[in-house]
């Protein structure tokens, strides 16, 4: 009896061993961060632009002619009235 329980112990710690190493062997807690200070940066300054000679004068343009007032539309064409038929030649008479 005193044997099984030499095994069973000898297990155990071997057990609670290799657990030891496997959560050694995980990643411990992430480092802390370091906390970095956000420095506001001045908005850049454009140049100033040089000063641009005044605009020269443009002429006015001339005021628009008035349009031609629109032509009329074309009388409406009649319909041509259908030929009359021709005269009905009779036929000779058959020869006897």
């Amino acid at each position: 009896m005193r044997a099984r329980h030499l095994a069973w112990g000898l297990s155990f710690g071997l057990h609670a061993a290799g657990a030891a190493v496997l959560l050694h062997g995980l990643p411990a807690e992430e480092p802390p961060v370091m906390p970095v200070m956000l420095v506001e940066m001045p908005a850049p300054v454009a140049p100033e632009p040089e000063a641009e000679p005044p605009p020269e004068p443009v002429a006015e343009a001339p005021p628009p002619e008035p349009a031609p007032p629109p032509e009329p539309p074309p009388a409406p064409v009649a319909m041509a009235e259908p030929p009359p038929p021709e005269p009905m030649v009779p036929e000779p008479p058959p020869q006897a």
